[in-house]
């Protein structure tokens, strides 16, 4: 081949740049916005305010199950361990994990042994597992509520109560607070010094409900007692 075969003409190298140089700013475009989609998905995430989830159908987008962290979650593990579940034995890969943390773990990721007190503080519930208004959702959101102070003036009432599932810690008060940390109550968490005689002292007559359980101090998951508060 001769040496002037391998050289274009001077309008064949024209247009073999320009289309090069409008395939760079196409392709450099699409960068640009892939790089966008993801530094806005990533500060959304980052984001502790109430925006996020303005912005965000978290359920309908299916926001949780392509958070990486749930690359550690175990599907076959329930929410809510029952007294049934304690001693239940099933030669299945997720059973064996679950008996191994509750065994043999020491808190706060297993009861070691605590099963029994566990076992008898779950019996004192009115109600074990998820109630079924909830699990027949296919997707449910839970809260945890602490006493920091830190909500106090945010107004995230609304969305605290939005959730299915809203933990409660420590004896913080609910009553004329319902625009910061809402109303809603399905567990609450407590130490016996942290806990009031009546708990219609910080709460209404009619968010008093749901399982009220007391901590032992030096305390192992599951043991003290566990009360339903339905005035």
């Amino acid at each position: 081949m001769s040496i002037e075969g391998l050289v274009c003409s001077k309008s064949q190298c024209r247009f073999t740049f320009v289309f090069l140089k409008k395939l760079w700013k196409v392709l450099r475009l699409l960068l640009s916005v892939v790089l966008s989609v993801q530094v806005l998905q990533y500060c959304r995430r980052m984001l502790p305010d109430d925006s996020f989830e303005k912005d965000i159908n978290i359920c309908r987008k299916r926001f949780a199950w392509r958070n990486p962290i749930l690359g550690r979650f175990e599907p076959d593990w329930k929410p809510f361990l029952t007294s049934r579940e304690l001693f239940w034995q099933d030669d299945t890969p997720a059973r064996r994990q679950l008996n191994d943390l509750l065994q043999f773990h020491i808190l706060p990721f297993g009861l070691n042994s605590s099963v029994l007190h566990a076992f008898q503080t779950l019996q004192l519930l009115p109600q074990q597992g998820m109630p079924k208004s909830i699990d027949r959702l296919w997707c449910r959101r839970c809260v945890v509520v602490g006493n920091s102070n830190s909500l106090r003036g945010r107004g995230f009432g609304a969305m605290i109560d939005s959730h299915n599932i809203v933990i409660r810690l420590n004896d913080a008060p609910v009553k004329e607070h319902k625009a910061d940390v809402g109303e809603k109550t399905s567990i609450r968490l407590f130490f016996p010094e942290s806990a009031l005689p009546n708990p219609l002292d910080n709460n209404d007559k009619g968010n008093a409900d749901g399982a009220h359980c007391i901590q032992e101090p030096g305390f192992y998951l599951g043991e003290g007692d566990a009360a339903e508060h339905n005035e």
